[in-house]
């Protein structure tokens, strides 16, 4: 027996076969002229719209980790600034209470100055009265022992001599 008869009791058959193989030969050139160049570019393009995106994605991925950095940056300069003025104004605050308690002391040495030069006032003040009492009073008292009225001349000469 021959093989193209055992193919035929199995429904092969030579012709149908020859018939397919020259359809898709056809076929094939056919795609390969017209289809395939076409899938190719568009392949090509797509590749390359690929490529595209993930170069612009690695580059916003690298931008963005710039960005980050930069933000750590600012942040941490933000940060350090802050605390400079923290400490610079608990400084210029200890200052602050130490000039106010300097200018107290200084307030309260004036008013005592002042207190203690009225009082040195008013104290001489009362000596002079005192004085002036004092001598009319024994004015009065030498006039009643001497028991005559001593006249201005007397009086300036008597006082003179008590005061000196």
């Amino acid at each position: 027996m021959e093989v193209l008869e055992i193919l035929g009791r199995i429904g092969f058959d030579w012709q149908v076969a020859l018939a397919n193989l020259v359809n898709f030969l056809i076929i094939f050139y056919l795609l390969k002229r017209f289809a395939f160049p076409k899938i190719s570019e568009t392949l090509a393009e797509r590749k390359r719209v690929i490529k595209e995106g993930l170069d612009n994605a690695l580059q916003a991925e690298t931008e963005l980790q710039k960005a980050e950095a930069v933000y750590k940056e600012k942040k941490t300069e933000g940060e350090q600034e802050a605390h400079d003025i923290i400490r610079h104004a608990r400084g210029e605050e200890k200052q602050i209470i130490i000039d106010a308690r300097e200018k107290a002391v200084e307030a309260e040495t004036r008013v005592q100055e002042e207190l203690r030069a009225k009082f040195e006032q008013e104290q001489e003040l009362q000596r002079q009265a005192f004085k002036k009492d004092a001598v009319e009073l024994v004015m009065k008292s030498t006039e009643k022992l001497l028991q005559k009225e001593m006249n201005s001349t007397e009086n300036e000469r008597y006082i003179q001599k008590l005061t000196s």
